[in-house]
Formats: C-alpha cells, sequence, structure tokens
C-alpha cells in the first residue's frame, strides 16, 4: 500500500494556471476601464459640448418672436389634428346614399346617430320589387354592417318604408 503512495504525484502546475488566467482577464478589464475613463468619456464631453453649441447659436439665429410665433402655430396644428380625429364626417354617408339607391327609390326622411353608427331612411319605392333591390344594394355595401327592414306598406300605389342601417364605424370618421 505504501509503494501505491509513493508512486502518486501531486502537481501543484494547475492552480497557477487558474490564477495567470484570471490575473490576465483582471488586467484586460481594468485596460478597457481605464481606456474608457481616460479616453472615450472626454470625447463623449467633447461631442456633447459642441452640439450643445451648435443649438445655442440656432437658438441666437432665430428671434424670441419668431420661437413664440412657431410655439403658437405648432400648437394651432396638434390642436387642429384632435378635433379632426373625432370630428364626424357625413361625406362617406351620402357617397353611399347616393351611389347605393335605386332610381324608383326617394328617401323622405334620414335620421342618423353617428354615436352608435345608425341611420334610419325612410322612404318610397314604385313596388316591391324596387324595394327588395334597394335593400340587395344596401347589404352589398362595404359601409353597411347590417340592416333591419322595419315597416313596409303599401300606401296610395307606392311602397312606404323604414329600413334601420347599422354602419361601420369608419363611415362617419376621417
Amino acid at each position: 500500500m505504501q509503494s501505491l503512495i509513493d508512486d502518486e504525484k501531486i502537481e501543484n502546475g494547475w492552480p497557477w494556471k487558474i490564477f495567470l488566467f484570471m490575473a490576465l482577464v483582471c488586467s484586460i478589464t481594468a485596460l478597457i476601464y481605464i481606456g474608457l475613463i481616460f479616453g472615450y468619456q472626454p470625447f463623449l464631453k467633447t461631442r456633447i459640448s459642441n452640439a450643445q453649441v451648435k443649438i445655442d447659436n440656432l437658438t441666437n439665429e432665430v428671434s424670441l418672436q419668431d420661437q413664440k410665433n412657431f410655439l403658437k402655430f405648432y400648437s394651432q396644428i396638434v390642436n387642429l389634428r384632435s378635433i379632426l380625429e373625432t370630428h364626424v364626417v357625413l361625406n362617406r354617408f351620402f357617397d353611399f346614399l347616393e351611389k347605393d339607391t335605386n332610381k324608383r327609390v326617394a328617401y323622405e326622411v334620414l335620421s342618423i346617430n353617428t354615436t352608435k353608427g345608425e341611420a334610419v331612411l325612410e322612404g318610397v319605392a314604385d313596388n316591391y320589387d324596387r324595394l327588395s333591390e334597394q335593400l340587395e344594394s344596401i347589404s352589398r355595401a362595404s359601409e353597411v354592417s347590417s340592416y333591419i327592414l322595419t315597416q313596409s306598406q303599401f300606401v296610395d300605389g307606392h311602397i312606404r318604408f323604414r329600413v334601420s342601417v347599422n354602419l361601420s364605424p369608419l363611415t362617419f370618421h376621417l
């Protein structure tokens, strides 16, 4: 048993290799840090100060009155955009009515609720064939999500009707 222990050698070189590797990594890290502190940081500070000088020069070139006028104009543009985003536009709805109305159908009453996206159309058609053609035209329109014929009756040789139309939200907005 003693002979087995004597033949075995313990090498002490491996921990030194790890120590040298770690010392190399630490020194590289320290050199990078020193390079950033003494090289890159002054470079960035110089660039920032140059940019600040350019901004100050531009500020001096534009008069105070022009700056106030620009801010007033910009404020008006921002306010106008916010108004137009919520503005109700009926052009698309009337375009839809104009292109999708049968020549033998006349609307007498129009009631629009833009918050709900609904329109109630009351009108007169020559006969039920014309009314069915009109309803088919309404159902095919891209502006219409659904519709309901709520009333139709034969009066004085014509068909009086009422249609409730649910419109897509984009119909009333820019």
